[in-house]
């Protein structure tokens, strides 16, 4: 690749670049061959190297490669560097990056970050007189997998709001002081990306552009670039680069009243640590809020979907007034459903927050706050302060949902029924206690959005069946490999005598015979979606865990009088690993885990099963068939199961000697 212009044509010192560990550019062909000599087998046989570069100033023993599948990090380690680490990071894992260029005197490297999956954040020091980060940028650029705009794209107008007002000098002080950014041409700042800092693809077209200060905030058609200018002199500038599908959630927020004058953008990744949540402010009546929030809407809320044909939205329907029993039900707190082809008709036009092609198939109202289901996202209204001027609209799409819950309303007094829907975004994970304060308590914050629902008013299986059309969407699942569609479990009988007493003590589970259940969820209590069927089901003690060919559902009987009932689902799709462990000599149960993508509750779900009464392994095969395999794999055989193959057989002494040494 080329040398690209705009890089520092000041030279930093050999000696400076090999103490602060800054990489020099060495030759791609020559590194690719010495690789090739030394280790044949760590680069593909068409892969190539196309940037290589090399750490204290060319002398180290650290390498990068930027290859042609990949970025290829070499970690010399121990005295000789004999022990050698690889590590690779794959262009389709990347969900952010970002150059910084030097700064000013002392400050004489640039640097190179990226942000990739489960990986956290990679950082690469570069001299600036030797390496031109703009180049890998580019390079960058142009291996990057960026997300394709899926369905209708609304209009956006690009032209900042009263351009020829001026604003006062005590507002510019206060916008100052509170970061607040201001809408500015979006042609102006796409020619400057393209040649001052050569940041932006030729095809990359800025919809929209901010400024702050000395900083930028520009919405392209395919990213979210954020400008930092850092120091006294501006010379030190971050160019970060996120992705529209690393952003799982985002909200706008409107201004309040009296000095509340600000407007705000939360963008909500699935990148823990300072990536997680980007926040901006915005100077009232000098961004267009709305704008903003179709071009996310565009970018991030995926493909056109039609309303579901039996979904009741209530058109017509007359909220209660309350009264002295509505305030005894919680009426006015808990959500009770509203017409939604009213809110839709409304959110169509002010505020503008649905898009065209997007309709809104549920909604729900508390004392002020509203929840909607459209056939796109969740959006939550949530009127702030005691007037309720100041309203945030949160947006997550069902895409993005992992994992969802509902749990029927308790005995006499429990009035309400509740839903949880969680995320893969982050919660809080609380502070310790100390001697001055008391310890607080972790919250989820936007990893499990909790929703309570007024049970006189809403019918909370309707709302699950919903649920599961929506989240686990047949549509856009991948099947995993063809399993036979048949019950894989048999009816044992109840366990009598001590052996009922250590299975309630150890929540052990037994087969059931799925055949009742199946015919259950789909007719009278209708949960499970047309062509899902439950294929393996368990018992322990009122509980009971099922397996479809869709997901693993968890109804947890709570109560003395079981009343209340947890019933939560997991699509297989969210599954990213599980493990099984067979029975011990003295362990009596076998034990399987499953480890989601969501980071609160449902993060890791364990469940037991009482020996010789399941067959371990044959969950496991499934469990393979459906996240392993592929629709294209051959169909999976179950054997006959075999209660008793994967328990421990008694050792003798000698053996058990031989295994503690």
């Amino acid at each position: 690749m080329s040398s690209i212009t705009g890089s520092s044509s000041t030279k930093s010192s050999p000696w400076f670049d090999f103490l602060f560990d800054n990489a020099y550019n060495v030759d791609a062909s020559e590194a690719e061959a010495s690789i090739r000599r030394k280790y044949p087998l760590l680069l593909h046989d068409k892969e190539k190297i196309v940037l290589a570069f090399k750490d204290r100033g060319g002398k180290g023993r650290d390498k990068e490669y930027f290859t042609t599948h990949r970025i290829l990090l070499k970690d010399g380690k121990g005295i000789g560097s004999k022990r050698k680490n690889y590590r690779s990071i794959t262009y389709k894992s990347i969900q952010a990056y970002s150059c910084q260029t030097a700064g000013y005197l002392t400050d004489d490297d640039c640097e190179i970050n990226i942000w990739s999956g489960d990986g956290g954040k990679c950082s690469i020091d570069f001299s600036k007189s030797n390496v031109d980060v703009f180049q890998i940028y580019q390079f960058l650029n142009c291996k990057i997998s960026w997300a394709r705009m899926q369905g209708t794209p609304d209009f956006v107008d690009p032209t900042p709001p009263r351009p020829a007002k001026k604003q006062t000098k005590v507002g510019n002080i206060i916008d100052w002081l509170g970061d607040n950014a201001k809408q500015i041409s979006a042609p102006e700042i796409e020619q400057k990306f393209k040649t001052e800092f050569p940041i932006l693809l030729d095809d990359e077209k800025v919809e929209i552009a901010f400024k702050s200060g000395r900083d930028t905030k520009t919405f392209t058609n395919k990213r979210v670039l954020f400008v930092d200018v850092k120091g006294l002199t501006g010379k030190k500038i971050e160019f970060l680069t996120v992705l529209y599908s690393s952003i799982h959630a985002f909200s706008v927020q409107t201004a309040g009243p009296f000095v509340d004058r600000d407007m705000e953008l939360r963008i909500y990744t699935n990148m823990i640590g300072e990536l997680y949540k980007l926040k901006q402010d915005f100077r009232h009546g000098k961004a267009n809020l709305w704008a903003i929030q179709k071009v996310l809407s565009n970018h991030v809320l995926g493909e056109d979907k039609d309303p579901l044909p039996d979904v009741d939205r209530f058109e017509g329907h007359v909220d209660s007034p309350g009264g002295l029993f509505g305030l005894m039900t919680g009426l006015r707190f808990d959500q009770r459903p509203i017409d939604a082809t009213v809110i839709d008709r409304v959110l169509h036009v002010d505020p503008p927050i649905l898009q065209g092609s997007e309709h809104v198939e549920m909604a729900f109202q508390g004392h002020r706050d509203i929840t909607l289901f459209t056939t796109k996202r969740v959006v939550t209204i949530d009127k702030k302060g005691l007037i309720g001027k100041r309203i945030e609209y949160l947006s997550i799409p069902w895409e993005k949902f992992v994992a969802f819950g509902i749990r029927t309303a308790g005995f006499m007094i429990d009035f309400d029924t509740e839903v949880d829907l969680y995320t893969e975004l982050g919660f809080y994970a609380g502070e310790a206690g100390s001697d001055d304060s008391p310890p607080i308590p972790p919250r989820p914050e936007e990893s499990c959005l909790e929703l309570d629902f007024n049970k006189n008013c809403v019918d909370l299986f309707k709302l699950k069946y919903y649920l599961s059309r929506r989240i686990i969407d047949i549509n856009k699942l991948e099947r995993g490999a063809p399993v036979p569609m048949e019950s894989l479990t048999g009816a044992m009988p109840d366990p009598k005598g001590f052996e009922r007493l250590f299975q309630w003590l150890g929540s052990d589970q037994r087969e059931l015979d799925p055949a009742e259940l199946d015919l259950e969820f789909h007719t009278n209590t209708k949960i499970l979606l047309d062509d899902e069927k439950i294929l393996m089901a368990f018992k322990a003690g009122r509980d009971v865990s099922l397996f479809t060919n869709l997901r693993v559902m968890i109804i947890d009987v709570q109560g003395l009088v079981g009343c209340k009932i947890e019933y939560t689902s997991i699509p297989m799709r969210s599954i990213k690993s599980y493990s099984v462990e067979s029975a011990g000599m003295w362990d009596r149960d076998c034990e399987l885990n499953l480890y989601t993508r969501n980071r609160w509750h449902v993060a890791k779900i364990d469940m037991d099963f009482r020996q010789g009464k399941c067959d371990i392994m044959q969950i496991q095969r499934l469990l393979s068939a459906f996240i392993v395999g592929r629709h294209t794999d051959s169909k999976v055989v179950f054997g006959p199961k075999n209660y008793a193959n994967h328990e421990r057989k008694f050792v003798g002494w000698n053996s058990l000697a031989a295994g503690f040494f």
